[in-house]
């Protein structure tokens, strides 16, 4: 079998499985509240600010640190938002397993 007819049946796969359609409900969710999506939204850029520190070899200050954890247990107690979250979890950890499992045969391969 062609690998790109694998790849276009594992991304079929993905589009299908509970946690791509448990994401999907849960951001439709989210985004029907501006509230709520402003929540996301801020907490999302303030992740990604810190991520973009350590890309780039600076260490986040303890501030920052903080400053999202305390956003974080903030916007976890809204339940919408908690399950927003948690299920755009589930899919990140399914994508990235998926690319372990993908680099791992890789790499077997390579050697």
């Amino acid at each position: 079998m062609n690998v790109y007819d694998l790849a276009h049946e594992l991304a079929k796969a993905m589009a299908d499985s509970d946690e791509y359609k448990g994401y999907l409900e849960a951001k439709k969710v989210v985004e029907a509240d501006e509230t709520n999506s402003k929540m996301v939204n801020d907490f999302h850029k303030m992740e990604m600010d810190v991520n973009a520190k350590q890309v780039t070899g600076q260490k986040p200050t303890d501030e920052e640190i903080k400053k999202i954890n305390d956003m974080y247990q903030l916007i976890s107690m809204n339940q919408t938002v908690k399950d927003f979250l948690d299920s755009e979890m589930r899919l990140s950890t399914m994508i990235s397993d998926v690319f372990k499992i993908i680099n791992d045969a890789i790499g077997e391969v390579a050697e």
